[in-house]
């Protein structure tokens, strides 16, 4: 037995790599139990999180935590577990210089990972509870330009604490930047167009436009580009520097539309008759529940007629609503001329309608 323990000392006193075989015994075992009480603590903050996901009764920051928790990685745990264990260790310049390195580089990916789903938790939070058409675009665009400054934040520090010179870096960077700058200008322009549609929000997801000669529906805002879907089916695709330059009427947020329209009667017309008509004009628009009236009066003497000019409001804004109210208005005045025997020229009826 006394044989078996000096043994056993002597073992433990042999230098193993710089250390003794009891120090690499302790390193391995607190290493071991390191990673296993973190890997359990993910597990276990990982489940209640995957079963509670969906409540809506926890605060923002514990569904947050558990959020972050759900993305540790298993490597950054091994990281972590490392470290504890080496402090028991006395390593050799370069092997320290190794593990510290692989130490770092891992626990900067883990926290660019952190970072990313803080952003993306938020973002979705914001998108949740706002309004989606509204929100979108800034979200996607902002999710896009802030996850790569975060990136390349993580990147610049990870590179400084390996001892790397980034204010060099950083040098040559700015010079390579200008030059890429040149190159890319036309991206680079619509990314930052892409930046000012977000925040100014001059139309959204859903709204149609008319560009140039181009009318569409939003379907998405890219980094790039922005695409409609046309009346006719076909998907437009426009630079978003492009409509920037451009004058874009948004039919989407109309508040009302307006309409003008003309109709004629002959010349054998009674003064009474024509005196009249601005009147049932008047009492047909006004018959309308979502129609507002605005004139109706004698606008010219042609050669071959004399000519009325209306014009009145449709509160809805919605398109066929303004094609009801018109025909109901048209209607109502050929009735009205019919039964004032009124004669309508012939080749000279009822105006196109302009829109004003």
């Amino acid at each position: 037995m006394n044989a078996l323990l000096s043994y056993l000392d002597v073992r433990a006193e042999r230098i193993v790599f710089g250390n003794s075989v009891e120090d690499w015994l302790y390193a391995v075992v607190l290493g071991i139990g390191t990673f296993a009480v973190l890997l359990f603590i993910r597990r276990l903050v990982h489940g209640r999180a995957r079963r509670y996901a969906r409540s809506a009764e926890l605060p923002r920051g514990v569904r947050l935590v558990s959020t972050l928790v759900g993305r540790t990685q298993i490597a950054t745990l091994f990281a972590l577990s490392i470290t504890a264990g080496s402090k028991y260790l006395e390593l050799g310049r370069h092997a320290e210089r190794v593990t510290t390195g692989l130490i770092i580089i891992l626990i900067g990916l883990q926290v660019g990972i952190w970072a990313s789903a803080a952003l993306k938790f938020y973002l979705s939070e914001s998108r949740d509870h706002g309004h989606t058409a509204t929100n979108a675009t800034t979200i996607n665009i902002v999710e896009f330009v802030a996850r790569g400054l975060i990136w390349t934040l993580i990147l610049l520090v990870t590179l400084d604490n390996l001892g790397v010179n980034i204010s060099a870096a950083l040098t040559g960077l700015g010079i390579g930047g200008v030059a890429v700058a040149l190159a890319l200008q036309n991206i680079l322009g619509d990314l930052f167009a892409s930046l000012s549609i977000a925040f100014d929000k001059p139309f959204v997801v859903g709204d149609t436009i008319v560009v140039d000669t181009f009318t569409g529906t939003v379907e998405s805002v890219g980094v790039k580009s922005t695409r409609l879907r046309s009346v006719t089916g076909e998907q437009i695709i426009v630079a978003n520097a492009d409509l920037l330059k451009s004058r874009v009427r948004n039919w989407g947020r109309i508040g009302f539309r307006r309409r003008v329209f003309t109709f004629r009667v002959a010349y054998d017309t009674t003064v009474e008759r024509l005196k009249e008509l601005p009147d049932v004009v008047q009492a047909l628009v006004e018959a309308e529940p979502q129609a507002r009236f605005e004139r109706c009066s004698l606008r010219n003497l042609s050669e071959s007629a004399i000519e009325y000019e209306v014009a009145f409001v449709s509160e809805d804004p919605t398109f066929e609503q303004l094609l009801r109210i018109e025909q109901a208005v048209y209607l109502g005045i050929l009735a009205a001329l019919a039964e004032r025997a009124i004669e309508v020229p012939v080749a000279t009826t009822i105006g196109v309608p302009t829109r004003a």
